[in-house]
């Protein structure tokens, strides 16, 4: 690596020996860690991440997420600490009997520890209530 080179991107992975940094055009850069002598976070801003990971049976999963499209819609209007609905996305990378989602949402910055327990009932509820099965 060059002194003084600049690298901008999403941090998608840090180990023990390099990190990953995917550059806004695509590229991936592994940077040694013993390398990075500066780093500035610029997606620290008004809000919170939050994940909450679903394990549901794989033949639920159409309605699954119809339900949980329109759970997030409805909850973001109801607390003020949900600055937008979820997004579902796929995080496994296989097929099986079991289908695994993740919950993607902003929270008011500094809520997500709080509001995470309250988005869990509120989920566990909807999907008991629709009759999807939480797999293992």
């Amino acid at each position: 690596m060059m002194p003084g080179l600049v690298i901008e991107g999403i941090v998608e992975d840090v180990n023990f020996l390099d990190s990953s940094v995917r550059a806004p055009t695509g590229e991936q850069d592994s940077i040694p860690n013993g390398e990075i002598r500066v780093v500035r976070n610029f997606s620290r801003g008004a809000f919170s991440g939050l994940k909450i990971h679903i394990t549901i049976n794989a033949e639920d999963l159409p309605h699954t997420l119809i339900t949980l499209n329109d759970l997030g819609e409805s909850t973001a209007s109801q607390l003020p600490e949900l600055l937008e609905p979820w997004q579902a996305i796929n995080t496994a990378n296989h097929l099986g009997q079991n289908g695994e989602l993740t919950l993607v949402a902003k929270a008011l910055y500094g809520a997500s520890a709080r509001l995470k327990p309250r988005l869990l009932k509120i989920i566990q509820q909807r999907l008991h209530a629709e009759g999807i099965r939480l797999g293992n």
